[in-house]
């Protein structure tokens, strides 16, 4: 019995002990010496970014870091991963590396603390996609391939921001199928967008994808239409066409090649674009020009027939109101035909040459006494008035205009001479058929003052 009593105390007594060692390491537990700032123990970055994390120790001991193979991390500047003792011992990583992942422990003679870095490899897209060709009225397949951590991204598809459908549909394996290839595809805009939410850091990229669609050329216009031209002056020739790849053109007048020279300049300002500059000396000059627009997928013809016109008649100019600081002029133009009308032409019978609407009007002013016309102001006006503001008090000043139609610019008229008043207020008119319209702000830097061009209607 008194066995008994003797080994119910002793199991009694280690029991307490027992239990006041948890207790004590529950709620008696001592600070750890060694902290890490950012405190996240798993840390997960993409490839190519960079980190910083602070390593402090509650005592006098001095803190290393060690990386994954338990090597000391150095303090080389020239290192991407590298040490500074500021507050603490910071450890840096410049454009972290896929094989930078592990744990680094942060250690003391009297503690550790560390953190596990996971490197996550970004999405990135196959550039060679970001461009693609596809032929007019053909099936295609758009590719847009892209790279994650671990597996291919999920990729999903918008045009013009829509979901695909219709002619457009999304394959089993993400590329996008479109029937039946139009023009109009080459004007969509395609995004292809891959998603990849498993890995430690979810990530999605977007790219734009450009549909070159390959058409022989079109033209944009009719396939005959008519050009004017003046005997002795400038014909200009303009074909325009749609074609991927970009034509070439070729110009022909009375089945003859024609090539640059000192009357013949061809130009093409842009792709699918060209210009035909002619100096006519002579009528049979007149007639029609073929440009050809040629590419690997076919070529167009255009007849531009260049047809003799006559030279605009020269305006008269006539001032209507004079203020210190404006002046309003009225353009009076003999004979007019019309104007803003597509060449309804009075056609002279003696000479068959077209009196083409006048379309508008170059406008140049000066000072009299200190500019000359090689550095007038130039403006060009459609209407048969306009007005100029912001002139010097006091001052004369030239004006002249020249008639513009569609095939040439006229002569300058005689010159309107205008003394500007030194203190009478400009209040042009803007009552009954004379309404005032702003179309137009012109600076002289010359003169540091600022010019309003306004017109009649």
């Amino acid at each position: 019995m008194f066995k008994t009593y003797i080994y119910r105390m002793v199991t009694t007594y280690y029991i307490t002990i027992f239990s006041f060692g948890l207790l004590s390491l529950t709620f008696g537990q001592k600070v750890p010496r060694v902290t890490i700032t950012p405190p996240e123990t798993n840390i997960a970055k993409f490839e190519g970014e960079n980190y910083l994390v602070s390593c402090k120790s509650n005592d006098n001991n001095p803190p290393v870091w060690n990386n994954p193979r338990t090597e000391r991390v150095g303090t080389s500047e020239q290192s991407r991963i590298r040490t500074e003792a500021n507050v603490g011992l910071e450890l840096y990583f410049n454009d972290i590396k896929m094989e930078d992942a592990g744990i680094y422990t942060c250690v003391t003679r009297t503690g550790r603390s560390g953190f596990n870095l996971t490197v996550v490899r970004p999405i990135a897209f196959d550039s060679s996609f970001a461009v693609q060709s596809a032929q007019e009225g053909h099936d295609y397949v758009m590719k847009c391939s892209a790279r994650g951590h671990t597996t291919s991204p999920k990729i999903v598809w918008r045009i013009d921001f829509q979901r695909p459908q219709g002619r457009y549909r999304q394959l089993p394996d993400g590329n996008l199928h479109i029937s039946r290839v139009t023009e109009a595809d080459g004007r969509q805009k395609y995004l292809c967008r891959a998603m990849e939410v498993t890995s430690a850091r979810p990530d999605t990229k977007d790219m734009t994808i450009q549909l070159k669609v390959q058409m022989k050329p079109k033209l944009q216009g009719p396939a005959r239409k008519d050009q004017y031209g003046v005997e002795g002056q400038w014909a200009n020739l303009t074909c325009s066409v749609i074609a991927e790849p970009p034509a070439r053109f070729e110009w022909y007048f009375v089945n003859r090649r024609l090539i640059t020279s000192n009357e013949v300049l061809i130009f093409n300002p842009s792709d699918n674009l060209s210009v035909l500059q002619h100096l006519i000396r002579r009528g049979s000059e007149f007639g029609d020009y073929i440009c050809k627009a040629i590419n690997s997928m076919g070529n167009a013809n255009q007849t531009l027939s260049l047809k003799r016109a006559k030279k605009p008649r020269t305006p008269n100019l006539q001032s209507i109101h004079v203020g210190s600081t404006g002046v309003a002029v009225k353009v009076i133009n003999p004979s007019d035909p019309g104007r803003y009308n597509d060449p309804a032409v009075d056609v002279d019978k003696r000479n068959r040459a077209a009196d083409l609407p006048v379309i508008g009007y170059s406008v140049q002013y000066k000072m009299l006494k200190k500019e000359t016309w090689m550095n007038a102001h130039n403006v060009t006006i459609t209407t048969y008035g306009f007005i100029l503001r912001n002139l010097v008090p006091n001052v004369t000043y030239s004006i002249r205009a020249a008639s513009r139609n569609y095939a040439s610019t006229g002569d300058y008229s005689a010159e309107l001479q205008v003394e500007t008043p030194r203190n009478t207020p400009f209040n042009p008119p803007l009552s009954g058929t004379t309404t005032l319209k702003p179309v137009l702000e012109y600076s002289i830097l010359n003169v540091a003052f600022l010019t309003i061009i306004a017109v009649y209607l």
